[in-house]
């Protein structure tokens, strides 16, 4: 335990060692006086650490011990769970893929399903197209049949294979 003293001149003092303190009534011309004592545990009368005189303190206080203090709130593990799950979901769910009318608007490099989905066309880095197998996940570096509107917009709509 300890015992806080705020003086005017020295400001705020910690008493490490003391365990109460008194202010003195007056017999030996001491009124005022306050007085920081221990427990010397021996059983005997408390010793004196420290003493004010009247005027040189302004308060005294004893700081608020552990075993005083409110028991912490037990944490709410379910909400913590749910954070992290939510969390956990943002970043393993998988990506939504992506679905074009039109053959000419799927970008270079890409596989989609044809709307049959038992055609898989790859959209070659130059702007090809070129079947796969359907479960291909990468194509071949080729070159590539010419995109047209009217040559393959009938198959659409086109849904991005996302691979693994």
């Amino acid at each position: 335990m300890s015992i806080i003293v705020m003086t005017p001149d020295h400001g705020k003092l910690e008493f490490l060692n003391a365990d109460g303190w008194e202010t003195l009534d007056g017999q030996l011309d001491d009124e005022r006086n306050l007085l920081i004592t221990r427990d010397p545990k021996t059983g005997e009368d408390d010793e004196a650490v420290a003493e004010f005189a009247r005027g040189a303190w302004l308060f005294v206080y004893e700081p608020k011990r552990e075993e005083d203090a409110p028991a912490p709130e037990e944490p709410d593990y379910t909400q913590v769970h749910d954070y992290v799950h939510a969390e956990d979901e943002t970043e393993t769910a998988a990506p939504e893929p992506r679905v074009w009318e039109s053959v000419l608007d799927i970008p270079h490099g890409t596989i989609v399903r044809c709307h049959s989905a038992q055609d898989w066309l790859y959209i070659t880095p130059t702007g090809g197209g070129w079947y796969l197998e359907p479960g291909s996940l990468r194509g071949p570096d080729v070159l590539g049949w010419e995109l047209t509107t009217y040559g393959e917009d009938h198959l659409g709509p086109f849904t991005e294979v996302l691979g693994d």
